[in-house]
């Protein structure tokens, strides 16, 4: 069997909420969680969950988005490869054999995973460092930046 890869058949905008707020890029129109039957007594179970699983994700799912448009670590460098990640259309690279497997933004290292890389890496002050990656090197670029 070949490798299939990631499956490419997903809609959706970004592989996470820090990337798509990294982006700038806004989001498809959400459905108002507040209009979902969460504690009418007539609701089936079912719905119930589905409402209160829509709240939730309401006010989990945008932290990390709040926390990337909140911060001003990411530099230059990290936001130029960034920037060339987001552009680069890799399923057209995929489908021309320029990649070994089926890549997208969901291989990189998360904004707000690189910006907390580079703190810990300007607070640890190390002569050193080696990162093994497997993309395009973002997490290896904010560590560069921390030194």
């Amino acid at each position: 069997m070949a490798y299939v890869g990631r499956f490419d058949g997903s809609e959706a905008a970004h592989a996470s909420p820090a990337m798509a707020a990294a982006g700038k890029r806004e989001a498809a129109a959400e459905v108002d969680p507040s209009s979902l039957p969460t504690s009418t007594k007539w609701s089936v179970l079912s719905s119930r969950v589905e409402g209160l699983v829509a709240e939730l994700s309401q006010v989990v799912g945008k932290q990390d988005a709040y926390c990337v448009s909140q911060s001003r670590a990411e530099g230059p460098a990290m936001c130029a490869v960034r920037e060339k990640m987001l552009a680069t259309d890799w399923t057209q690279a995929w489908s021309m054999k320029e990649t070994m497997f089926s890549y997208g933004e969901e291989m990189s290292t998360d904004p707000l995973e690189a910006m907390l890389l580079k703190e810990l890496t300007f607070m640890a002050m190390p002569r050193r460092v080696l990162e093994i990656g497997m993309f395009v090197g973002y997490g290896s670029v904010a560590m560069l930046e921390g030194c």
